[in-house]
Order: C-alpha cells, then structure tokens, then sequence
C-alpha cells in the first residue's frame, strides 16, 4: 500500500544519504592527504 511504498522510499533515502556521507568523507580524507603531501612538497623544496 501506499504507506509502506513510502516507508520503503525513506529507508533507500536514508541509506543513499550514508553511503554518500562515508564517500565523501573519504574523499575529503583523501584531498586533506594531498594538500599536506603538497605544502610539505614545497617546504623540501
């Protein structure tokens, strides 16, 4: 019924949204990883 479509298109949502966070947050990890090896890269310069 209409309720549970409902319900089964917020729970897809929810569990979209956390996988996006996860993702970005290891993208976001990965681009600090890279501005550090950057600045340090020209400090040895």
């Amino acid at each position: 019924d209409l309720l549970n479509d409902a319900e089964q298109s917020m729970m897809e949502y929810k569990t979209s949204i956390e996988n996006l966070k996860k993702d970005s947050k290891y993208t976001l990890d990965k681009i600090a990883i890279g501005e550090s090896d950057l600045q340090r890269g020209q400090t040895d310069l």
